[in-house]
């Protein structure tokens, strides 16, 4: 007797398969901060499944020599997680000198931080998305240079479009502008935290709200000791929000 085929967790549009190789559809804009891309597909060519299309995104990042700091990493750091549709995605600014050498995102100080606000919210990292929006470190853990950021943007629309998250929890001022305002306005931390939850304003993720917190570095540092436990609190809020939502 033949086995019965496993089922697929296949994709809906834009993210196809078109002669071996993803096609990918997204809206482009004026600053040129997203790919566009299309296509027309064959009839009956099968959809990729949501683990074929994360691995080549992954497997892109790794590679990537898009900007400088590829000269200057260990390794590049794509997303990692729960690979599934309408969960929660955790999104900083760039990797640190741990995840730069375990090419894995929040594995250090941070990342223990970070878990220990999932934990307070009952949750641990097997249930969301971790991921940067800049993949590889910046020299000395400097800010990223905005040519730097645009060159990781797509990286970043195809991960987030490749989820659909309902909740995105965005760690620090650069995450914050990010998934808010295409970086077109340099919103500080306060403001984005005042703001929460925000309008994705990423393409074509529009419908996920964006919480805007300080990023675990911050409340590492003594001046930002402050913020741990309000940060905390807003963390639990965001997964709380997601785990309600219908």
């Amino acid at each position: 007797m033949t086995s019965p085929a496993a089922p697929k967790d296949d994709l809906p549009r834009p993210y196809q398969r078109r002669n071996g190789a993803t096609v990918i559809e997204q809206p482009g804009d004026a600053a040129g901060y997203w790919r566009s891309v299309s296509a027309s597909l064959p009839d009956g060519m099968p959809t990729k499944t949501r683990l074929e299309v994360y691995q080549e995104l992954a497997a892109g990042v790794r590679a990537c020599t898009a900007c400088g700091l590829c000269a200057t990493r260990h390794n590049a750091v794509p997303g990692i997680g729960l690979l599934k549709t309408g969960g929660i995605v955790i999104i900083g600014e760039a990797p640190g000198e741990d995840e730069d050498i375990r090419g894995e995102p929040f594995v250090g100080r941070s990342g223990t931080l970070v878990n220990q606000w999932l934990a307070a919210a009952g949750m641990t990292r097997a249930e969301v998305y971790i991921m940067n929006g800049v993949n590889c470190r910046p020299p000395k853990n400097r800010d990223p240079h905005p040519s730097e950021q645009v060159a990781c943007d797509h990286w970043m629309v195809e991960q987030l479009q490749l989820l659909q998250p309902k909740v995105i929890i965005a760690l620090g001022k650069h995450a914050g502008n990010a998934m808010t305002s295409h970086r077109e306005l340099a919103r500080e931390s306060g403001k984005l935290r005042a703001g929460s939850p925000w309008k994705c304003a990423i393409p074509g993720v529009e419908s996920a709200q964006v919480y805007c917190l300080y990023h675990p570095a911050y409340v590492l540092r003594p001046q930002g000791s402050w913020a741990g436990p309000v940060t905390q609190e807003e963390f639990v809020e965001a997964c709380n929000y997601a785990r309600n939502i219908t």
